[in-house]
């Protein structure tokens, strides 16, 4: 992340390293989803995939939450302003990832 080397960040946040994982699992799980696409036989899993991408964004909220909470005890301004940018941006890629499944849900209706 260009931003984590742009801050210098040396030691990366448990809640950082969480939503990068995530981050991980639901662009696995949006690759997926896209291959199921090809076929109209495969609706079914696609949906199931994109519930899946769903709770991963859920889950992401949370430790969202939990990694704003922890970095607003640090007592460094700067600190906090670097990984508050970080965050967020993680925070959205993995929104960014439930988008994708809605629309991919919607073109499975509109299709079917």
């Amino acid at each position: 992340m260009s931003r984590i080397g742009l801050y210098e960040i040396e030691i990366l946040r448990p809640e950082a390293r969480e939503l990068a994982d995530l981050i991980l699992k639901a662009s696995y799980q949006v690759a997926d989803v896209l291959k199921s696409l090809r076929d109209k036989k495969n609706f079914e899993s696609a949906l199931i995939k994109c519930k899946l991408i769903h709770d991963l964004e859920s889950e992401g909220d949370a430790i969202f939450r939990t990694a704003i909470k922890q970095l607003f005890k640090e007592n460094d301004a700067v600190l906090i302003i670097k990984w508050k940018d970080v965050i967020d941006r993680l925070e959205r890629a993995i929104d960014r990832s439930e988008e994708v499944a809605n629309i991919i849900e919607k073109v499975i209706i509109s299709a079917s």
